[in-house]
């Protein structure tokens, strides 16, 4: 039986059309986050957050934020900030 640490992550982004009841993959520009499995992730506007997942291939657990602009299909830099200070992934 696989288990968590025998599946692959992915950092790819699929968007579906209601209307048509078609996947379209989106292809961005920019750096895009480490693979993951298992994140969280919301859209706010024309932004796509994504927090936090499972890196299978590093067997680590993420606590970072990335952002990805739907309609200009690049990955946004992102800084984090706790307490005023910044907060660097590991």
């Amino acid at each position: 039986m696989p288990n968590l640490h025998m599946m692959p992550s992915f950092n790819d982004i699929w968007m579906f059309d209601t209307a048509s009841m078609m996947w379209t993959k989106l292809e961005g520009s920019g750096i895009p986050p480490k693979k993951r499995m298992g994140h969280v992730s919301a859209v706010l506007g024309s932004l796509m957050l994504i927090h936090g997942g499972y890196n299978c291939e590093g067997k680590v657990h993420l606590d970072d934020f990335n952002l990805f602009d739907i309609e200009e299909h690049n990955w946004v830099k992102t800084r984090v900030l706790m307490n005023g200070k910044e907060v660097v992934p590991e």
